[in-house]
């Protein structure tokens, strides 16, 4: 019996170590590419394989037996299938296209990768996509955010932000008073203030340590367990 409990302490901080591990200590072959609720009806699933090297990733993607299914002309015009991969902090970036046989090989990307996704483009060079997704594979869960602007799309926006403060509107100009704040909308602003997601250490590694103390500290107390019951 004192066994079958210290064999349970081991089992649960061998299992917390396993889900811990940070994506970039892992090379991974045969992910699923699983479609979405836009793809084609009976459309089969892909293949993703993720490989680390030289410092960042190689990504393949296989959608061949999906030929049947995935026609560029169901798709208003679109020129090209893209591959997107999202990297840690939810930023996508275009890494290749589809070819005539629905592979995407040997495609390269420098950072850590949180999910991969298809889409129809109407050009293989597109930096944001547009088209929904039709194919994707997650690894983790991250909050997704917009490609960040050019160096000209950023001048052009702080020339018309610069532009509309040297000329306010006369609604702009005149003074607002705010409302009193109801107690509903008390209630809301307390409700918001609590946070949506429980803490961590801000990094992998870090988390990795305190699951690590954690699984030590329960297989410490087993072993303590079968000492006192000898």
């Amino acid at each position: 019996m004192r066994s079958v409990w210290i064999a349970g302490f081991v089992a649960v901080g061998l299992t917390l170590l396993i889900a811990a591990m940070p994506v970039s200590a892992q090379s991974i072959y045969g992910l699923s590419f699983r479609t979405t609720d836009a793809a084609p009806t009976g459309a089969p699933r892909g293949s993703v394989d993720i490989v680390a090297a030289d410092g960042g990733y190689v990504v393949t993607v296989d959608l061949s037996n999906a030929k049947d299914e995935l026609d560029l002309g169901s798709y208003g015009g679109a020129k090209d299938f893209v591959i997107w991969a999202v990297d840690m902090d939810g930023v996508s970036e275009n890494i290749g296209t589809l070819d005539g046989n629905l592979l995407l090989e040997e495609a390269e990307f420098p950072r850590l990768i949180a999910k991969i996704y298809l889409t129809a483009e109407p050009s293989a060079s597109v930096e944001e996509p547009s088209g929904q997704r039709l194919y994707e594979t997650t690894l983790r869960s991250v909050t997704e955010v917009a490609p960040q602007a050019s160096d000209a799309e950023s001048a052009a926006m702080a020339s018309t932000a610069a532009a509309t403060a040297e000329s306010p509107t006369e609604e702009a100009a005149a003074p607002t008073t705010a409302p009193e704040p109801t107690d509903a909308s008390a209630a809301a602003k307390t409700g918001s203030d609590k946070p949506k997601e429980l803490p961590t250490t801000g990094s992998d590694l870090g988390d990795l340590i305190v699951l690590l103390v954690v699984s030590l500290i329960l297989i410490g107390a087993g072993l303590k367990l079968r000492t006192v019951r000898i």
